[in-house]
């Protein structure tokens, strides 16, 4: 906290007076008595008189110096109380000046920011499991590779116990800040040395982009903190994105009613993202990926309605739509190619599973569309197989009776893997992007990875790695014998006249096929 420069002021003023005041005591009388006295008593009468002036003037000087110290005391503690003693990162306290130095920034540059709203998965276990004296060490080590994982100008906070936000200027894309976001999960999900052994955590994300316009510190914190909270409802180690300006929309962002009538309305689309080769690069498929084209608030991210569609049921209903034109459009493309056969992964939620009529809904839909079902993939995670083992599996063998292939998503990050693997017979494996964003920067997840591909190999498995967004990722994955990837790297999801283009230049070029060569980077 900077002084207050009115007390300065006050003090200066204060010092002047007490001159002014003993140079007008200082009349012709009283030196005049001053001197008789000094004679009379034996003293230089000009000593006395100096004596006279320098005591008010030397008590001023003490004054003032007094209150420089004082001053730079309260600025040494005011400086210590905005650090947290633990990690030494700026605390909870320092937030609201890096908050208003940011947004000056955004105004001054017309460039976005993110505010990111971690919280670690699991910490409270570590607590209960190890003693706090271990959490203390891992809260100090996560504190140490969340600085190491952002950008040189980024503002890493811990906000309190096991949460922290870190505030990224000059985000030029959302994309930006969600690869961030994916960065630092993939930092923390590394495990920590502990004095008996190792332990592991994931962390949550929640992200709110920031334009300077009518956006407060609270809202926004409000808002990444409720991205956050829809992260966790996703699993451990998610990523979610919401805008500051949907706080004062909440309440008619995606209830039931307004769900339903988006999907009257058709106003739910898909659009698709590359699945590519590692070999030579060549696109082999397209994983269909739902997006809500809000009439008031643009194309949104399924991070922002996804759960409201679980909460509410409406999953079912919208993910049978998904499925017809999913296969509607596979159909469309594999009339237009018909020597290509690449796959369509579709996604496939819990409450989908655990329809009795979805497999009658499959059945259908196969046969309204014409699509082959072997062009078709359905994915699946782990957790969306726990409520209901059994019946997930019934619905499941009858998919593959007809031809459709299964992938296993998000491996690694939940349940009984390898028990899944071999009751499901799972066709696909998609190694989790947490793993594929530690390529690089440690050996564990390298370990890990290698050895998944091995295990899914010895199974007859195709193995697929999500979120690949940097070179080095995808020469170490060809080093492994990886078999297909995914991520920005190559190409972000894209409407179906895009992928429409990418699939007849995928004709063309069989060989060294760069996605990318045609939609950019994101």
């Amino acid at each position: 906290m900077r002084d207050d420069p009115r007390a300065a002021r006050d003090l200066l003023a204060a010092m002047a007076g007490v001159i002014v005041v003993t140079a007008a005591a200082l009349s012709t009388d009283l030196v005049d008595r001053v001197m008789s006295t000094s004679v009379l008593a034996g003293f230089d009468p000009k000593g006395a008189v100096a004596l006279l002036v320098a005591i008010p003037v030397a008590a001023s000087v003490f004054s003032y110096r007094r209150y420089r110290d004082a001053a730079a005391a309260r600025r040494e503690l005011a400086a210590i109380s905005m650090l947290d003693s633990l990690t030494g990162l700026p605390n909870r306290r320092s937030l609201p000046e890096w908050y208003a130095q940011a947004i000056r920034r955004v105004m001054h540059t017309a460039s976005p920011m993110a505010v990111l709203f971690v919280d670690l998965d699991r910490f409270k276990a570590v607590n209960d499991t190890h003693g706090h004296d271990c959490g203390d060490l891992v809260i100090t080590e996560v504190a140490r590779r969340l600085r190491s994982a952002v950008r040189p100008g980024d503002r890493v906070i811990r906000y309190g116990g096991d949460e922290f936000v870190i505030l990224c200027n000059d985000i030029v894309t959302p994309t930006t800040a969600m690869r961030l976001a994916q960065r630092i999960v993939g930092v923390v999900e590394m495990p920590i040395d502990i004095a008996n052994g190792k332990v592991s955590l994931s962390a949550s994300v929640g992200i709110s982009i920031v334009d300077g316009e009518h956006t407060t510190m609270d809202q926004v914190l409000s808002t990444a903190d409720s991205a956050m909270y829809r992260a966790k409802s996703e699993g451990t180690g998610r990523c979610v994105m919401l805008e500051p300006r949907a706080a004062n929309h909440a309440a008619t962002l995606a209830p039931a009613d307004e769900l339903r009538r988006a999907l009257e309305a058709k106003e739910f689309v898909l659009h698709y993202q590359p699945v590519v080769s590692l070999a030579n690069r060549s696109m082999v498929g397209v994983e269909a990926l739902l997006r809500w084209q809000h009439p008031e608030r643009g194309l949104l991210l399924p991070g922002l309605f996804v759960e409201d569609l679980e909460t509410s049921g409406l999953i079912v209903d919208v993910g049978a739509w998904v499925l017809e034109q999913a296969a509607r459009q596979a159909r469309e493309w594999h009339d237009a190619h018909p020597d290509q056969r690449f796959k369509v992964a579709i996604n496939v939620s819990g409450r989908q599973l655990s329809d009795p009529d979805f497999p009658q809904t499959v059945n259908e839909i196969l046969r309204s569309t014409g699509v082959r079902p072997s062009v078709l993939c359905f994915e699946i995670t782990e957790g969306a197989i726990m409520d209901d083992i059994d019946g997930a599996w019934a619905t499941l063998r009858s998919a593959k009776e007809r031809g459709i292939q299964l992938a296993l998503d998000d491996f690694g990050t939940g349940y009984s893997s390898l028990s899944y693997l071999r009751r499901f017979k799972t066709d696909v494996l998609k190694i989790d992007r947490t793993f594929v964003d530690g390529l690089g920067r440690g050996s564990e997840d390298a370990a890990i990875i290698e050895h998944v591909i091995g295990l899914a190999h010895a199974l007859g498995m195709i193995t697929v790695a999500e979120g690949i967004e940097r070179e080095d990722q995808y020469a170490q994955l060809v080093r492994f014998g990886c078999d297909q990837g995914q991520g920005f790297w190559f190409s972000q999801a894209h409407p179906p006249d895009v992928i429409s283009s990418l699939v007849r230049l995928n004709g063309r070029r069989s060989r060294d096929f760069v996605v990318a060569d045609l939609v950019g980077s994101p």
